[in-house]
């Protein structure tokens, strides 16, 4: 019984010295800062009814892709239903600012004339959600993005312009994962998975 007792009051302190200390893990932070993280709240916090969607900035030379993106996204949130949009900075809980960093097409596999067959598009950016009552920066990532692969001479069909439009949806059913979850696992592809 008391070899028992021994026993269990080393593992204990074996258990207490590894929560004290800085593994090195992948995020490089300390076991007990990660732990006091996670206290159960969603990314948004549950007072939160309203946000603020600033117009996005657009660094690629796709001239409308911020708007229509920005549109897109404004049905997404309202659909879920979780958060009102205002259109008024002042009357939010939430503000989100985005930036779209890149916006890339490139040929995947080619004809044995030379030309794309299919075509690889990326659309990537940066987002920051920000806590306006608490002044403080809920969320920041700066990978934010998705893909399609298409053609537009191998069925099935579709112009770039098509997909181009499928991908920016993408893009903001991401963007709402981001916003409620942290992530947007259940947005990827299996081959962003590796599962292809």
């Amino acid at each position: 019984m008391k070899l028992k007792s021994t026993i269990t009051a080393i593992s204990f302190a074996l258990i207490l010295t590894t929560c004290g200390t800085t593994p090195a893990d992948r995020t490089g932070a300390p076991i007990d800062r990660v732990i006091n993280t996670l206290n159960g709240e969603p990314v948004i916090p549950r007072r939160a009814n309203t946000i603020y969607i600033e117009p996005f900035l657009n660094r690629t030379a796709q001239p409308d892709i911020h708007d229509r993106l920005h549109a897109m996204l404004n049905k997404h949130i309202t659909d879920d239903g979780r958060l009102a949009i205002t259109t008024e900075k002042t009357m939010a809980d939430l503000l989100l600012r985005g930036i779209i960093v890149q916006y890339r097409a490139s040929p995947v596999t080619f004809t044995d004339f030379g030309r794309p067959e299919k075509v690889r598009l990326l659309i990537a950016m940066n987002i920051m959600l920000v806590d306006l009552k608490k002044d403080r920066v809920i969320l920041q990532n700066s990978g934010v993005q998705a893909f399609r692969t298409f053609s537009e001479i191998k069925p099935p069909v579709e112009t770039e312009f098509q997909a181009r439009e499928r991908l920016i949806e993408s893009l903001a059913k991401r963007l709402l994962s981001m916003i409620a979850s942290g992530w947007y696992t259940d947005q990827m592809t299996p081959v962003e998975k590796g599962k292809k």
